[in-house]
């Protein structure tokens, strides 16, 4: 096992001059956090891309259209080489050397007398990470695992802190006394934003349905609280140390207490752990998210919302049902089947007067209740409505019926939860595009599942 040597210096180039040879996109990237540490800066190369030559153009850095020569390594207080051309690079790094001026030779750590490492800078606060020229891709990876778990705060904290310092060194006489405050002062500051949560949606079943960020931040999760209806392959991308917590529903057996879920987040956040609550579908979509987001607020927690595909979204997409067309309707309702039962809750009538697309969430149960409502509030009996049944998944199943005969399908058809209900005249469409919608290329028809698990016939990948 290999040992860093390297000594972490952050070098002060405010309007002092800088080179870099070569005009590329490698030459780019050197000179954007060039340009971050406000240095003067000189390119020399025969030709530029199109990023390096706008700058040119905005006026940031001076352009010389020349071959690299000795005289130009006269003055800058770094040189980087960024060129192809194996000699050239040897050239500068040996002319950098004999003046005594730092030199990175990109990509080549023999020919660095300094490396430039992965940096994430906010405010005042500025983190830089090294591998000692190993593994650039491992430093980023390390870079953006700190990002996740420094509190938003951070820099309004340190801005904060640098306003008192002053004070203090005329305050209090000794070193020692005076690190002493400092760090008590910065313990308590931290103590309250030390750890951070994401509220992340897993989208409707489909694992390569989640955002890009969403997947990020599960795979740099210390703690992961997940449901029943998340995708076995999402938690696949946790890191292998990182804490798994199951808090949803399985074969019959009563869900996990809200406030006991709610509980678990703050208990692991206010350790100083990144805890991310990968929920099915959007977590403000019918996801109780807004439960967990005033839980954290209340406990002084940094919070964030990633999005998710809602499952109404995703089962109308998946089952070829437009939710909005401008021949049938101009909007969507999205409702809650479990709120079917309560007077109190919904205005049938005005929703049926609204003309617009229902999806309805968790109507299983209440269907005869949602079905007698909206006709007995001017809905016609004959009204298209599909049931979606594990939607986006390969044993995704969708049943076509009308509100009238929407209670009997349910019974015929034994159909459970997890389930989308739609209704509107949206829904007659999908037989015009049955020939010609295309769901991803590995989905396959296969049996439908028990509740909230995968079929052992499907093969995670």
């Amino acid at each position: 096992m290999g040992e860093n040597n390297l000594l972490p210096i952050f070098l002060k180039l405010e309007n002092e001059p800088t080179l870099v040879v070569g005009g590329g996109n490698i030459a780019f990237q050197k000179i954007q956090q060039l340009l971050d540490a406000k240095s003067i800066i000189t390119v020399v190369s025969l030709e530029c891309n199109d990023d390096v030559s706008q700058l040119v153009r905005d006026g940031r850095i001076e352009w010389i259209q020349e071959y690299y020569h000795t005289k130009f390594i006269d003055s800058p207080k770094v040189v980087i080489g960024a060129t192809s051309n194996k000699a050239v690079n040897k050239a500068i790094y040996d002319d950098a050397q004999k003046l005594g001026i730092p030199v990175n030779i990109v990509d080549q750590p023999k020919l660095c007398s300094f490396y430039l490492g992965s940096v994430h800078s906010k405010g005042d606060v500025k983190v830089a990470v090294s591998t000692n020229g190993k593994s650039p891709a491992v430093a980023k990876k390390i870079r953006n695992m700190i990002k996740q778990l420094l509190p938003k705060e951070t820099a309004s904290i340190v801005s904060e802190l640098g306003k008192i310092r002053k004070s203090i060194q005329l305050s209090v006489d000794t070193y020692s006394e005076r690190k002493q405050i400092f760090e008590s002062i910065v313990e308590n500051q931290f103590s309250t934003t030390c750890g951070k949560v994401s509220l992340v949606g897993a989208g409707p079943g489909d694992p390569e349905l989640i955002s890009i960020r969403g997947a990020t931040a599960i795979s740099t999760a210390d703690v992961l609280v997940y449901d029943s209806l998340v995708h076995p392959d999402l938690l696949k991308l946790a890191p292998q140390n990182a804490v798994l917590i199951f808090v949803g529903k399985r074969c019959g057996k009563h869900s996990t207490v809200q406030e006991h879920i709610e509980g678990l987040i703050v208990t692991h956040a206010t350790e100083g752990k990144y805890v991310v609550r990968l929920k099915g579908g959007d977590p403000f979509v019918f996801g109780r998210g807004g439960e967990e987001a005033e839980a954290l607020a209340k406990n002084n927690i940094s919070f964030e919302v990633i999005p998710g595909i809602s499952a109404g979204l995703g089962s109308a997409a998946y089952s070829g049902i437009p939710l909005t067309h401008r021949d049938y309707t101009s909007g969507t309702i999205f409702l809650t089947g479990h709120a079917a039962t309560d007077e109190n809750t919904m205005d049938w009538n005005a929703i049926v007067k609204s003309k617009m697309t229902l999806v309805i969430y968790m109507g299983v149960k209440n269907a005869s209740d949602i079905s007698q409502k909206l006709i007995q509030n001017g809905m016609n009996g004959d009204m298209p409505t599909a049931i979606i049944q594990h939607a986006t998944l390969p044993f995704q199943k969708i049943y076509e019926t009308t509100i009238k005969k929407l209670p009997t399908e349910i019974e015929n058809s034994e159909i459970n939860a997890p389930a989308i209900i739609i209704i509107g005249e949206v829904v007659s469409l999908k037989n015009k595009f049955a020939n010609y919608l295309q769901s991803p290329t590995y989905l396959k028809t296969l049996e439908s599942p028990q509740f909230g698990e995968i079929p052992s016939n499907y093969k995670l990948k």
